[in-house]
């Protein structure tokens, strides 16, 4: 099988450069360049090397992906984390990346720390790469709230010390927020809830609950919360191992009779190794919070990464990376999934909150959708596009013989009403009490203001868009959630009820809406008649 080979992005080795000595003075303004990638390279230092300053990478990100749009032997960088080798890359001159500065936005730089032994939450995979949940919500969390970063890879032991004293800005390690750590190191709103487990040999009869570990050897990750609970709250033997392979290994040995880790991480540990035969107990026995820590003289820092998590989660992408990393129930079965509260619309046309954006995600679908992993637009509904060369015109071609979940044909008609519901104020469907934001702020108003000047089904599977003037970020603003299609029949039967619990919500998507009891649940069931092939199960959302 071919493996691509990725190479990491922020694998810099400075160190070496202070070891001996080395003083690289800022390149004189270049001429633009095209660039094939080696392995062992990545942005940041290509960007320090030809543009004398790393968080420019930015720059060489936003001149490929324009050389793409006409040349696609160029590549196209929707992770600016990963490259690999083979890739054809177009570095600016000095003068063209000045013009990509505004990319970066707030033009601030980070570095972030990890300990990269913690999967499912971030690992080094086989091409050296930080690979993870933690991993990529960074970069989007990044991308959303206008900075830049680079990773170092540093041992748990000592991590928020390392922090507080400066070595990092902040920190994404699957780490919890406690008010003793809160003591040295800020941070920011909560992104992941948790709790302890007990991981067991598959033979394991004495051990049931917690109880029943006092007097047992067990095995924890030294300095986590798990360390703590243990030692605090069940009297058992405690004993400290680096990592926590290394205390699933032991167990395994018979060196310890369990070990307590995170749920998330326990059950992939005993998932991806069934060799070593061992079990997880249900429950939790602590309720957890991660965050991603912040140096205290770093508000700028916290500001923007809580700026970007809430953007992240409000559009949707939390729960493509939550999806991508921690997967769906078994077949024949239903999901229940905890929330922190409930929805409070479930027409995208309006949604803000992500509570929202967890249902109508799975419901309904865009014209295009994000690659997993990336922030690259890829086909969803629509099957591809064309545009002009001035592209102020795209043509976007559908998908044939997709249906609504009430019986109606999905088409180009339903894309023109979806459309014009939000741009128009005199659509009969544009409702006052209503307030379309996400429209407004992405397309720049509506009527006479709005970018878009016309929307029109060129037939009952192509549609045309035209813009008052380019507009580089069209296909990924289609791509978020806020613009997924509705059945124009069920807009029209619930009128501006639609999206509340008596509306619901109509898509094409693989979970068909069931039913919302408002503070309590809501259902949805599998869509077996999905044209990308029915999904696992159904699900209930509590709220």
């Amino acid at each position: 099988m071919f493996k691509r080979t990725f190479v990491n992005l922020f694998l810099v080795f400075t160190m070496l450069l202070t070891m001996v000595g080395v003083a690289t003075a800022a390149p004189t303004a270049q001429e633009e360049m095209t660039y094939t990638v080696k392995l062992g390279d990545n942005l940041w230092t290509l960007a320090e090397k030809y543009l004398g300053n790393g968080p420019a990478y930015w720059a060489i990100v936003g001149a490929t992906n324009a050389k793409y749009a006409a040349d696609a032997s160029f590549a196209y960088v929707e992770n600016p984390n990963l490259i690999h080798p083979g890739w054809k890359l177009l570095i600016p001159s000095a003068e063209e990346a000045a013009k990509y500065t505004t990319l970066a936005k707030t033009g601030l730089s980070l570095v972030i720390g990890t300990n990269a032994e913690y999967p499912p939450f971030e690992n080094v995979d086989e091409a050296a790469n930080i690979v993870g949940f933690d991993p990529d919500l960074m970069v989007a969390i990044a991308d959303a709230g206008g900075f830049t970063f680079k990773w170092v890879n540093t041992k748990w032991d000592g991590i928020f010390v390392a922090l507080a004293s400066g070595e990092f800005d902040a920190v994404i390690s699957a780490a919890t927020i406690t008010a003793e750590r809160a003591e040295v190191v800020d941070f920011s709103d909560p992104y992941y809830e948790a709790g302890q487990a007990i991981v067991v040999r598959a033979d394991e009869t004495e051990i049931e609950v917690a109880d029943d570990l006092a007097g047992k050897k067990v095995g924890v990750q030294l300095g986590t919360t798990g360390d703590m609970w243990l030692t605090d709250e069940t009297g058992a033997q405690v004993l400290r191992y680096d990592e926590n392979n290394l205390a699933v290994q032991a167990l395994a040995a018979g060196d310890v009779d369990a070990a307590v880790m995170d749920n998330p991480t326990a059950a992939e540990m005993v998932k991806a190794n069934p060799e070593l035969n061992l079990k997880l107990l249900p429950g939790v026995y602590t309720e957890e919070n991660y965050g991603i820590a912040v140096n205290k003289d770093r508000p700028d820092a916290l500001a923007a990464i809580n700026k970007g998590l809430a953007a992240v989660k409000a559009s949707g992408k939390y729960d493509q990376i939550w999806n991508k990393w921690f997967g769906v129930a078994a077949a024949g079965k239903t999901f229940i999934f905890g929330r922190g509260g409930d929805s409070v619309q479930l027409d995208p046309a309006v949604v803000t909150d992500g509570e929202s954006f967890r249902v109508t995600g799975q419901v309904l679908e865009p014209l295009f959708q994000y690659e997993d992993g990336g922030t690259a637009p890829i086909p969803a509904l629509a099957t591809g596009f064309k545009a002009t060369p001035d592209s102020k015109e795209w043509t976007i071609s559908l998908r044939e013989g997709v249906k609504f979940h009430d019986g109606t044909p999905f088409n180009a008609d339903a894309v023109v009403i979806n459309f014009e519901r939000q741009w128009k104020t005199d659509h009969p469907l544009h409702f006052e009490s209503q307030v379309y934001e996400y429209w407004e702020y992405m397309f720049n108003g509506f009527d006479d203001d709005c970018l878009i000047t016309s929307v029109e089904a060129v037939d009952d599977l192509t549609v045309k868009i035209t813009l008052r003037e380019p507009l580089a970020p069209l296909l990924a603003n289609l791509a978020m959630d806020i613009f997924a299609i509705s059945s124009p029949a069920a807009l029209e039967e619930y009128g501006a009820d639609y999206g509340t619990p008596t509306g619901g919500c109509v898509g094409t998507g693989p979970f068909k809406f069931v039913e919302w009891v408002e503070d309590d649940h809501i259902t949805v069931d599998a869509n077996m008649d999905y044209w990308g092939g029915a999904r696992a199960s159904a699900g209930s959302s509590g709220g």
